[in-house]
């Protein structure tokens, strides 16, 4: 396991303290707990069976990148002033229309539409 021999190595090479390397191990385990945790029920994401090395690795690369965006959204969601969770935000979020208009000089001109009150809530997050 890559994790593992990296402790190993922070031990030997760098003669870390035993504690200290404990303690790196566990906070990776509790980050790598986490980002499974997140992935697999508040992102819907199921495994997905690649058979080639690039593949597998754009499959763990968009997964993560899912991760990313929704803990940014965790952490900016306080800022614009709203009180939901994460998943609450995402389920809002996909009730919300945007129509599409195509003119007769080919210029489309689009408008999100907040109809209910729990979407203008999250009017700020599309402001951005």
């Amino acid at each position: 396991m890559k994790m593992g021999l990296d402790a190993f190595i922070a031990f030997v090479v760098y003669r870390s303290d035993v504690q200290i390397v404990l303690r790196t191990l566990k906070t990776l385990c509790k980050a790598l707990h986490n980002f499974f945790r997140i992935s697999k029920v508040n992102l819907e994401m199921r495994p997905m069976f690649h058979f080639t090395e690039r593949r597998i690795e754009a499959h763990v690369c968009i997964c993560f990148i899912a991760y990313k965006v929704y803990k940014e959204l965790q952490r900016l969601l306080p800022s614009y002033g709203i009180h939901m969770s994460v998943d609450k935000v995402l389920k809002i979020a996909k009730t919300i229309p945007t129509v599409y208009v195509k003119l007769p000089n080919d210029k489309i001109i689009n408008k999100t539409l907040f109809l209910t009150d729990e979407q203008g809530q999250i009017k700020p997050l599309f402001d951005m």
